[in-house]
């Protein structure tokens, strides 16, 4: 058996390998590439020496519905996962089972990102309709609500958290999301979730900000907390949690429970996170 060179490319072991052999002019690239569902002929990329050329000429290109946005990204991560699959593990993926991975990515990702206007609306009322009448005065020096979750299967498995910032009239202006190590259970993930929220929030400079979520036990007591001018006193398994957002918190952040119906985005974040083991990524939203 040939003994691999690690300067080959391991997908072809036919050329070195760079950057713009392995995506785009490694045979087996090509292949994945003219399969797709943009239908992206060899000779469209093969003659193509600069990856900004090659990005620039990718955006043109628009499949067939549903993949008339942009699916590339999704078809290069996983052309890299399996390129480290095989590298480190030995194990390879055929090209039906790359195409299908990213269509899944791209599946997953167009509905977390599949927010309209009258999702706006429905997330600016129903918060409305759920916050008492006496709250008005608490929060009427908010500027702006984090909506904050996470997802959790079990303990041998990644958890997902997700958040994301809204203006006092409902105008979404930032989203975070990541994977994170396997939690013990769903309680310390919220927890988690929230910390990594508060900490990006306070990080980017925003001020008067009332932190919402839909896990009780969390935001029950980090608002009793608040009340009642006390450290917090919960889970165990979370303390330490809760005296770090407290503690950051300070006096310019709230926190406040609300339904699982209001909070549909930061769990669709967060699902998303868990499903593809996503690094943190934070983007502001146009």
């Amino acid at each position: 058996m040939k003994q691999h060179n690690r300067k080959d490319c391991i997908l072809c072991g036919e050329q070195a390998e760079s950057i713009i052999h392995l995506f785009f002019h490694c045979r087996v690239a090509r292949e994945i590439w003219e399969l797709s569902p943009l239908h992206i002929q060899q000779d469209q990329i093969q003659n193509q020496n600069s990856i900004q050329q090659i990005v620039q000429d990718l955006l043109s290109f628009k499949g067939k519905h549903p993949y008339n946005d942009h699916l590339f990204p999704f078809i290069g991560w996983r052309i890299w996962k399996a390129r480290n699959d095989l590298f480190f593990n030995n194990k390879r993926w055929s090209i039906p089972d790359i195409l299908n991975q990213a269509i899944s990515d791209f599946s997953l990702w167009q509905e977390a990102n599949n927010i309209n206007t009258q999702h706006f609306s429905r997330l600016t009322t129903i918060n409305a309709k759920e916050s008492p009448s006496s709250s008005h005065s608490t929060h009427s020096n908010t500027s702006f609500y984090c909506y904050v979750d996470a997802s959790w299967i079990d303990p041998t498995k990644k958890a997902g958290i997700g958040w994301i910032l809204v203006d006092a009239h409902g105008k979404h202006l930032i989203k975070g999301s990541s994977s994170i190590e396997p939690t013990n259970t769903a309680l310390e993930a919220e927890a988690k979730a929230l910390l990594e929220a508060v900490l990006q929030v306070k990080r980017l400079n925003y001020h008067q900000v009332t932190f919402c979520g839909d896990s009780t036990s969390l935001y029950r007591c980090l608002e009793e907390a608040r009340k009642q001018c006390h450290p917090p006193h919960g889970h165990m398994e979370i303390q330490s949690y809760l005296e770090d957002i407290v503690e950051l918190a300070a006096i310019d952040f709230r926190f406040k429970f609300v339904g699982r119906n209001v909070n549909f985005l930061a769990d669709a974040l967060a699902k998303q996170a868990r499903t593809l083991e996503s690094a943190y990524v934070i983007s502001w939203i146009s």
